[in-house]
């Protein structure tokens, strides 16, 4: 790799340790700030306190944006299977006159077949629309309730001050 390269690289691994927590900027190790406000039940700016609240919360929130992502694609390879079984369906129904006179008796068992599949598919497509409706509609209480809470949070602060901005970005999530 060439120099460009070499700092491309290094910088983009900065930005994603920044990111994520694990490098955090100067000024907030100094007043030991940790990434997310919390109350606890003992002093977290003292030393080890500081250390452990800060690898948990990272590890939490790692947690969390795991699951979350586990649970959208879930969601989708659910979504993916049934429009697959679909366009089996479609293709076995497109398939069905591919048979001679004589086999008429198994025209019909291959229609009926494709009936019952139909049938499977739809009872499918239900039940994972019941499990995941409740899961779709608690992201969506949770997000609302988490922008909500940001924006009174971007009231209490100075307009166009530093933490003003900083608030922001969790705006516009």
């Amino acid at each position: 790799m060439t120099k460009f390269d070499w700092k491309l690289t290094i910088r983009s691994n900065i930005l994603k340790l920044k990111i994520a927590g694990l490098w955090p900027e100067d000024k907030s190790v100094k007043e030991h700030r940790l990434p997310f406000l919390a109350w606890y039940p003992f002093n977290e700016k003292k030393s080890p306190f500081y250390e452990i609240t800060y690898i948990y919360q990272i590890v939490s929130i790692s947690f969390i944006a795991m699951t979350t992502l586990s649970i959208n694609t879930l969601i989708a390879a659910l979504n993916m299977y049934i429009a697959a079984q679909f366009d089996i369906l479609c293709d076995d129904l497109r398939n069905l006159r591919n048979v001679t006179d004589a086999l008429s008796a198994d025209f019909n068992v291959r229609l009926i077949n494709c009936v019952n599949h139909h049938k499977e598919i739809l009872r499918f497509a239900e039940d994972s629309n019941k499990f995941f409706n409740w899961i779709v509609f608690l992201q969506f209480f949770i997000s609302a309730i988490s922008i909500g809470i940001t924006m009174f949070q971007l009231t209490m602060v100075d307009p166009l001050s530093s933490e003003f901005f900083l608030f922001c970005p969790l705006v516009w999530q």
